[in-house]
């Protein structure tokens, strides 16, 4: 008898360790507890765990405040600029050279004005809150006067050549057809420019 108490004994045992963490006893679950927790009022509504939202209440965020800013119409000022830029860079210098001979002064208002000319079209992009325009002008503008000036340089350049020796052509043909080249290459660049920067 003894045996048969002591097995059953041992086989309880057994049980309560093996099986006994795994069994969560009713008061001790997290939502019991939670609703203990609770302060009990009679004024205050049952508490819902899991609700709708109310639509009275609780409407969806408005997006548009977030909606892009429409673009401000500043199309004049933009084509103004770009029209300063053949007097900033080629007027400016060619006034300077006929009214000094200084050499150095005129090749730094050339400079001057050159730089002058490719940032004009930018500021006003960013005086009208446009900031990424105005970067892509301040990037892309000088870009193209200076592809222009080289491309423009190359083919008259090469159409010099064609004219070496031709008595038409006082002094160096070549020189000569490669300056005017590089002035036509920059009018085109930054004319082209200009037209998709208006248009964009």
């Amino acid at each position: 008898m003894r045996n048969v108490l002591a097995h059953l004994g041992l086989c309880v045992v057994t049980m309560a360790v093996c099986f006994g963490p795994r069994v969560l006893r009713a008061d001790d679950s997290p939502v019991v507890q939670d609703s203990q927790n609770q302060p009990s009022s009679n004024d205050q509504p049952p508490v819902r765990r899991w609700q709708y939202p109310d639509p009275e209440t609780e409407r969806a965020p408005s997006y548009a405040a977030e909606a892009k800013r429409p673009r401000q119409r500043y199309s004049g000022w933009l084509a103004l600029g770009y029209l300063s830029a053949p007097a900033l860079g080629l007027g400016l210098p060619l006034l300077v050279e006929s009214a000094s001979s200084n050499d150095t002064l005129t090749a730094f208002v050339f400079i001057t004005g050159f730089v002058t000319a490719a940032l004009v079209p930018g500021i006003v992009h960013a005086v009208h809150g446009e900031t990424g325009r105005a970067r892509r002008a301040w990037v892309g503008f000088p870009i193209s006067m200076l592809v222009g000036i080289v491309l423009g340089a190359v083919i008259g350049s090469l159409i010099g050549v064609s004219h070496k020796g031709d008595p038409a052509f006082d002094g160096d043909a070549q020189l000569s057809f490669g300056i005017k080249g590089a002035l036509i290459g920059t009018a085109v660049g930054a004319a082209g420019f200009a037209i998709f920067d208006l248009a964009t």
